[in-house]
């Protein structure tokens, strides 16, 4: 599981940075889209929830899967 999340982090990492350094600009659409809204409620529901039950290892990790997703 250590070696996929490694490298799904630095592929993301690598599309970061190329967006980057070619000045890409990000759409306000896509931002407003339902389905990242809706995403972005389930990201804030897990660090909540994170929250109340106390931020351990496992809760840590699916947080930042969720982000790099």
């Amino acid at each position: 599981m250590g070696i996929r999340f490694l490298i799904l982090g630095l592929f993301v990492s690598g599309v970061l940075i190329y967006y980057l350094l070619t000045n890409k600009g990000i759409y306000k659409e896509v931002l407003m889209h339902p389905a990242f809204l809706m995403f972005g409620v389930v990201i804030i529901s897990y660090i909540l929830s994170a929250f109340y039950n106390g931020f351990g290892s496992e809760s840590i990790y699916v947080i930042l899967k969720l982000f790099l997703a």
